[in-house]
């Protein structure tokens, strides 16, 4: 026995959900590192721009019906798939779930597999003008999806109860060879462009102007430097010294990098706190270490190749007062580590004054106990010569 829900609580319950999720994220925007970008709406009210978004994904056969049950209005709208047959009704829309599935790669469901991939991906195509005819907006969404993607099926509905006309597609991933498809930014706009062209060919004014020339923001990886310089490696006096970098990200949070090769990165660029920076791994220089061996018998042979990553800072925009309150455990962290650096400069200096000359066999068993207890080997393991 079903429960009967009344649609005017569904409508309801989704504008307030709705309501919500945008809320949560216009405060995510607002606590993000966000200095240009402006937060209005890049198309105006009245413009002929055409829209294309890509709002989400089926990973499986329950994922694909909820969707098809909501584009349908629980089959009170018809759908359509790539070869124009329409659907109408529950008992059709779960036919055209079961032809979507069975065609094709075959979509198996959650509890079929071991690991879950994206099966289809659902797209909305809207226009800010309500004049325009469904028919001409359908027949334009057709032809861009047969023209970009021949080969892959796809469900299309109209929604014109709506302050914008739109068509939701629910556009399956694997085509009929098996391929599969990856829209990214520069196929959206791709998309747009034939949306557009094929509306201008029905006598509608539409246009899809790239969005990236007109939004003035920093570049998606520019960080502002929190704290940077020597230190025992993650702030513990146990381990060997090392170079770091921390800087807020864009999401608010701070994170700290470890690296040697930082310290040359920053220093060519002239980096100060406060800075807002460009920080990218320059080139990775293959480097071999000899790879020790704690034995009985104490022997270091063969060698390591590891990965070493050189770092490139640009500056972005230079320091102009912080954008938060200072962490009290990074100043602290800040003045131990030049009290401690002083102390072993002073060490350093004065181990230099009294330094005897030793022998190339003093020498080379000092630099030898150096290295063993760098890498924590009891002296009790080296091998007798």
């Amino acid at each position: 026995m079903g429960v009967r829900i009344e649609k005017e609580w569904l409508v309801r319950r989704a504008k307030r959900d709705s309501s919500i999720s945008y809320s949560s994220n216009k405060k995510f925007r607002e606590s993000s590192y966000s200095y240009h970008a402006s937060s209005k709406p890049k198309t105006p009210r009245n413009s002929d721009e055409v829209m294309v978004k890509i709002t989400s994904s089926g990973k499986n056969l329950k994922a694909i019906k909820s969707h098809m049950d909501y584009i349908s209005r629980n089959g009170d709208i018809q759908l359509e798939d790539e070869q124009g047959l329409v659907y109408k009704g529950r008992e059709e829309v779960r036919e055209l779930r079961d032809y979507l599935r069975d065609n094709g790669v075959k979509i198996k469901k959650k509890n079929e597999v071991k690991r879950e991939y994206r099966q289809t991906m659902n797209i909305v195509f809207s226009m800010r003008d309500k004049s325009i005819p469904e028919e001409k907006i359908k027949k334009a969404v057709k032809a861009t999806l047969k023209k970009l993607y021949p080969d892959n099926m796809f469900v299309l509905a109209y929604h014109g109860d709506t302050d914008n006309p739109h068509c939701h597609v629910i556009l399956k991933i694997a085509d009929n060879n098996g391929n599969r498809v990856n829209i990214n930014l520069h196929d959206l706009q791709e998309i747009r462009t034939h949306f557009a062209r094929y509306l201008n060919s029905l006598s509608v004014e539409a246009k899809a102007t790239p969005f990236k020339k007109s939004v003035n923001k920093l570049p998606s990886r520019a960080v502002e430097i929190v704290d940077f310089g020597k230190d025992f490696y993650q702030h513990k006096p146990e381990n060997k010294m090392s170079y770091f970098v921390t800087y807020k990200a864009q999401n608010g949070k701070n994170v700290t990098i470890w690296s040697k090769t930082l310290e040359q990165g920053l220093s060519s660029s002239d980096v100060k706190r406060g800075d807002v920076i460009s920080l990218k791994v320059s080139h990775i220089e293959k480097v071999s270490l000899p790879r020790f061996i704690n034995d009985k018998s104490g022997n270091m042979s063969n060698e390591i190749i590891l990965n070493r990553k050189h770092w490139k800072a640009d500056i972005v925009e230079r320091y102009k007062g912080f954008s938060y309150k200072a962490d009290p455990l990074i100043e602290y962290q800040r003045v131990r580590r030049l009290a401690m650096l002083n102390a072993l400069n002073q060490q350093e200096s004065i181990a230099k004054s009294n330094e005897k000359a030793l022998s190339p066999k003093e020498r080379y068993e000092q630099n030898k106990r150096k290295l063993l207890n760098e890498r924590k080997l009891p002296f009790s393991q080296e091998r007798s010569r």
